[in-house]
């Protein structure tokens, strides 16, 4: 694999949050304030290409917390295994991108903010 795919990989959540997240910013400047479940409803904003794009950044930030890990643990023992210290950076590089987006990801849920109006 490729060094420079792993940081990609590694943003599915990040990119997946930030989707969601100017979804709500659009919601919020079509209602007039900051969505929360159920009011209004993500599907009645009649803004199906807005509503399709969060639910893949949601699924693929959901597949992404299970198998990215499993990818930047296969990358670091194949490293490993080489003995190669100069992909160590993107290594690196893609664990910290990773952790961002999980970060945001567990405090939003934690919070109860705009993914629970997603999931509504």
């Amino acid at each position: 694999m490729k060094p420079r795919i792993l940081p990609l990989l590694a943003s599915i959540p990040l990119v997946g949050y930030f989707i969601i997240l100017c979804f709500a910013f659009v919601a919020m400047t079509q209602i007039g304030h900051w969505p929360y479940y159920s009011h209004p409803d993500p599907k009645e904003l009649g803004m199906p290409i807005w509503l399709g794009a969060s639910a893949v950044g949601f699924l693929a930030s959901a597949l992404g917390a299970i198998l990215i890990p499993a990818i930047l643990g296969i990358a670091s023992l194949v490293q490993w295994k080489q003995n190669k210290e100069k992909k160590e950076f993107t290594l690196v590089l893609a664990f910290s991108i990773y952790v961002v987006g999980m970060a945001l990801w567990i405090g939003d849920f934690s919070m109860g903010a705009f993914s629970s109006w997603i999931l509504d």
